[in-house]
């Protein structure tokens, strides 16, 4: 089913045209982007894929999670996270978070059209969510139960550890070791 969904970004509004003033979600209702079956253009949800996706591990609910702490980063900076940035030194969205969260700094992760108005806390909470549910191995990614108990604040979320995967992208791009340094 991954393969033949095809993101579409939008704001989400009601039938009348205008954002809802509750925007919890209801039973049965879905979250994230809205989805065309049939897309295989590339732009669709082969970005989302976890890992085991690729190498032909058992796929469990815990690739869903993979997939859903992608949109989060999406959601938290207002771009795909395969757009290149200056601002992140040019790599992959998920990899120039997962380095920010580590040194303290995720406001600079945020949607700048939101101009740094966001709690910080929330933010901070939302990107190490992020961050775990992006991790290689699956028995490292929470459930979705607990991702929606962190991202409410029931439960506490730890910073988690760089996913070696997205480490070995850069590493394998630039030929070295370790050339993820947030400098620009």
């Amino acid at each position: 089913m991954h393969h033949a969904l095809r993101h579409q970004a939008g704001e989400h509004t009601s039938r009348h045209g205008h954002a809802p003033k509750d925007r919890r979600l209801r039973h049965g209702q879905a979250a994230g982007p809205r989805v065309q079956p049939g897309a295989d253009d590339g732009e669709g949800t082969i970005g989302y894929l976890a890992p085991e996706w690729i190498t032909g591990s058992a796929i469990t609910p815990k690739a869903d999670v993979y997939s859903f702490g992608l949109m989060l980063h999406e959601i938290v900076s207002g771009r795909r996270n395969t757009d290149t940035c200056a601002e992140w030194n040019r790599i992959y969205f998920p990899l120039w978070a997962a380095i920010k969260l580590q040194e303290g700094e995720t406001l600079c992760l945020l949607d700048p059209r939101l101009k740094g108005e966001a709690d910080a806390e929330e933010l901070s909470r939302v990107c190490r969510v992020a961050c775990w549910c992006i991790q290689d191995l699956e028995c490292s990614r929470p459930s979705m139960g607990e991702v929606v108990q962190q991202l409410e604040g029931v439960l506490d979320v730890s910073i988690p550890p760089i996913p070696a995967l997205l480490k070995n992208l850069v590493d394998d791009e630039s030929g070295e070791n370790n050339h993820y340094t947030t400098t620009i």
